[in-house]
């Protein structure tokens, strides 16, 4: 089993190789958006540039809880505010999740199992967190 280091180099070093890719956001939103018909309506009339840099900072953001003993979630707390006000549904975190590991499976040539597995445990707290805000 890979220990917190390795899967913090495996998923950073992921998330520079998709970060990388012009396509990476346009590519999530349009797996996100197929989720689910409700997720889609949400974007309705979105500003997709800002939405980007959002998606960016949300995702460094729960890079740095899963990183954090708790000290600093304050940006996690931040997001799901933002949510909440927005008429999230804790399910569509999970509909997030896969829409993400889908992309980078995409967009990460060295994407493997490790890789995978890496970023669903980086993820899984920011996750669980925002989906019980």
């Amino acid at each position: 089993m890979m220990n917190q280091l390795n899967n913090q180099d495996l998923l950073n070093s992921s998330l520079r190789r998709c970060l990388n890719d012009k396509y990476f956001f346009t590519a999530f939103y349009e797996h996100f958006h197929q989720s689910s018909p409700e997720i889609a309506a949400l974007f309705d009339k979105t500003d997709m540039v800002r939405l980007n840099k959002m998606m960016e900072v949300s995702l460094f953001s729960i890079i740095a809880a899963s990183e954090s003993n708790g000290d600093n979630d304050q940006d996690l707390v931040d997001i799901a505010q933002a949510h909440k006000g927005r008429n999230i549904k804790p399910e569509f975190y999970k509909y997030w999740e896969i829409s993400l590991l889908a992309t980078v499976a995409e967009c990460d040539p060295e994407f493997d199992d490790n890789t995978r597995k890496a970023w669903k445990h980086v993820l899984a707290r920011g996750v669980e967190f925002m989906a019980q805000y």
